[in-house]
């Protein structure tokens, strides 16, 4: 395909609203699968707004804004200009969408993502229909026929099936995953989005590079943690620091990535890890081949 000035988000229904609201929290794009979003900063215009939520909040970085259209029928339209000079049109051929948190009934459920060079005729690359699960603030993710596959994961999940204490409940201070051997820790990014199934506090603290504070689980295993980065990146490598419960550590647990949060590839598997002090840091690695990294621990 080819690079284009306008991109448009058409919503024909949405998930149950009475009133027929649509909200949207961030809408990215990319031209790759994982690739760096082509939507912050582009001028935007909505077919409507309500509740001071204007169309300037689905590409302003932050998801804890949002859009909201007003109660006239569908279509709602969401139009992003990338304006007249060609070389700064782009393909976008991966959509992601964030639903505004806690608000699934106004969530898109019909919809279409199209291309125009005029604002006129427009080329649908993506259709979608009855999307009825959503996960925010984790973005969901679509991609157009022929979308380059790119490399490494937009997500990456950590899957503890059990602590250093059999029974116990959960805790680390920090998590750190980095591409190489040795390289730089891609977690601290501050535009990372972090999601962890019911029962965690404070997940974030995992990330936040200060071992004065820590990540609990008030639930015993299983427990996941999965974070979205702005960027797809694979895992070669995790490093885990235990907190002042050391029974409570992690001791058997996976990391995986996936493109979109519905097929995972195992990344690293660790089993066995019992035998923490407290403040202990550990480096789990993973072998490193062409098509898959993995390297067990037992």
């Amino acid at each position: 395909m080819a690079a284009h000035r306008y991109w448009k988000l058409t919503i024909s229904a949405v998930n149950g609203d009475a009133n027929g609201y649509c909200a949207i929290a961030a809408l990215l794009a990319a031209e790759s699968k994982g690739g760096p979003d082509c939507l912050q900063g582009i001028t935007v215009t909505v077919s409507s707004t309500a509740f001071s939520s204007p169309g300037t909040n689905v590409n302003d970085g932050s998801r804890s804004t949002f859009w909201h259209s007003n109660s006239t029928p569908t279509p709602h339209t969401v139009v992003f200009d990338f304006g007249a000079t060609a070389g700064n049109w782009k393909d976008l051929l991966e959509l992601r969408i964030v639903n505004r948190n806690t608000q699934n009934a106004t969530a898109p459920k019909n919809f279409t993502w199209a291309w125009s060079d005029d604002d006129s005729s427009y080329t649908p690359v993506i259709t979608q229909t009855n999307q009825t699960t959503w996960s925010p603030p984790l973005a969901n993710v679509y991609w157009a026929t022929g979308c380059p596959e790119g490399t490494g994961y937009l997500f990456h999940r950590m899957t503890i099936t059990q602590s250093a204490t059999a029974g116990s409940q959960l805790s680390a201070t920090e998590m750190e995953l980095r591409e190489t051997a040795g390289g730089a820790d891609y977690t601290s990014s501050t535009a990372m989005t972090i999601f962890a199934t019911a029962g965690n506090v404070s997940a974030a603290n995992l990330f936040d590079n200060n071992t004065g504070t820590a990540w609990t689980a008030s639930a015993v295993a299983p427990q996941a943690i999965t974070i979205e980065l702005p960027q797809a990146k694979a895992c070669a490598q995790m490093t885990l620091r235990a907190a002042g419960t050391v029974g409570q550590t992690p001791s058997d647990f996976t990391i995986d990535g996936s493109k979109d949060r519905s097929s995972w590839t195992n990344e690293i598997t660790v089993t066995g890890q019992t035998g923490w002090s407290s403040g202990e840091t550990k480096t789990f690695g993973a072998a490193i081949t062409s098509s898959r990294r993995r390297m067990i621990f037992s």
